[in-house]
């Protein structure tokens, strides 16, 4: 693989620049989303399909997508699906039929999917190996951001308009990326022989992914307690508003609140790595931080009023960050580039098809248990988990350069 050099600063502002101008417009939109399908509908069921379609494409497309994406020119992988997803959202914003909606939503997720691993791979690829670290907490603070005014820009454009309408500008951020993307700085030239995609092809990189995984178990063990995390992350997600309005008694007022110091945590924690990223290992990032994200989710699963939500909320998503740097940073390190894409894919498959299954089975324990025993319940098994991991890298004493 082949990168040019020069004006890499250049090539960093526009990579953020491009990744904060889309990520304000996917919160709008997936905010408006889920105002269209439940105005359309009147059911919460109905609106909880859009939270499955993510976890189902990702199984779907990374089966097969990292093959392709470590054979492609990334970049132009990245602008192509950028306008391709705007050209899907301006054309979903024309239908009022739920199902159609529903359709365009998945083909959108698909391209979602496919686009987070390019840029993974993109990014690393371009960004020199010493300014990583650093680079992934100023997208982490970048992404935050979007977190918090995506959401008060949504709020103000369905006061002037429809959520139709405010579809609209998604679409626009996305042309803006992929324009910003184009002014990148990255010659492309695969190491990898050029062949056509089929089923044999993906059998061979998913044998050259398992011999990867068989030689670099450490790293493959630090990837699989991090989806672990996520996947307990998304099941205590899928309980949050419920347990939220329920359970704790909040008021709308009061979780819109709850999100917004939510989104404040992860800004902080963000500005944090970005300014001390220097001093500290991606190793211990992930294994400190996710100690304290799920002390953070204890906090909040034994909260009875606001205030001790409010702070489990804000330590969880502070701390989060930090696994977040790390973690990007870790894989950034140890697999190789030329096969970013691949087991990049390949994980994620796991991590969604789990993802799915834990979704389904804590809609299942809702039936017969209450929301608190199930929120206080993965949030003890979070920090058994994160306590697990902490004493295992300190038995094995593993050395990361």
């Amino acid at each position: 693989m082949y990168i040019k050099k020069t004006d890499l600063k250049s090539n960093e502002v526009l990579l953020l620049s491009s990744i904060w101008v889309s990520n304000i417009g996917e919160w709008i939109y997936f905010i408006a989303l889920n105002l269209i399908v439940l105005q359309l509908t009147g059911s919460a069921i109905a609106v909880s399909v859009l939270y499955v379609l993510p976890y189902i494409a990702t199984i779907i497309t990374n089966s097969w997508a990292g093959s392709y994406i470590d054979r492609c020119n990334q970049k132009q992988l990245m602008i192509i699906l950028d306008i391709a997803r705007a050209i899907f959202i301006f054309l979903m914003a024309q239908f009022s039929s739920v199902i159609v909606i529903y359709l365009f939503s998945f083909i959108i997720q698909m391209m979602n999917s496919i686009f987070q691993t390019t840029s993974f791979a993109c990014t690393t690829h371009i960004v020199v190996a010493e300014k990583q670290q650093r680079f992934n907490a100023l997208k982490s603070f970048v992404q935050s951001s979007g977190f918090v005014i995506g959401p008060s820009v949504a709020g103000l454009l369905f006061l002037i308009g429809s959520p139709s309408k405010a579809m609209y500008v998604n679409g626009i951020a996305l042309v803006l990326s992929a324009f910003l993307l184009s002014f990148v700085q990255y010659a492309f030239k695969s190491n990898l022989v050029k062949v056509k995609i089929n089923s044999e092809t993906i059998k061979e990189d998913w044998s050259a992914v398992y011999k990867f995984a068989k030689n670099n178990r450490f790293t493959i063990f630090v990837y699989g307690f991090v989806s672990t995390t996520v996947v307990l992350m998304v099941a205590l997600d899928s309980l949050e508003a419920a347990f939220s309005t329920q359970t704790l008694g909040l008021t709308e007022e009061r979780y819109g609140l709850l999100v917004s110091i939510a989104g404040l945590g992860v800004i902080f924690g963000s500005i944090i790595n970005a300014k001390m990223s220097y001093k500290w290992l991606d190793t211990s990032l992930i294994q400190y931080g996710s100690i304290f994200t799920a002390i953070g989710y204890v906090i909040y699963a034994f909260a009875t009023d606001f205030s001790f939500a409010a702070i489990g909320f804000f330590v969880l998503t502070f701390t989060q960050a930090f696994v977040n740097v790390g973690f990007l940073t870790f894989r950034q390190k140890q697999i190789p580039k030329s096969m970013l894409g691949r087991v990049v894919s390949v994980c994620s498959f796991f991590e969604a098809f789990v993802g799915v299954i834990c979704i389904v089975i804590v809609g299942i324990l809702t039936i017969s248990y209450s929301l608190r025993i199930l929120v206080v319940g993965i949030s003890i098994i979070y920090v058994l988990s994160s306590f697990g991991y902490l004493i295992v890298c300190k038995i094995v004493k593993v050395k990361v350069v």
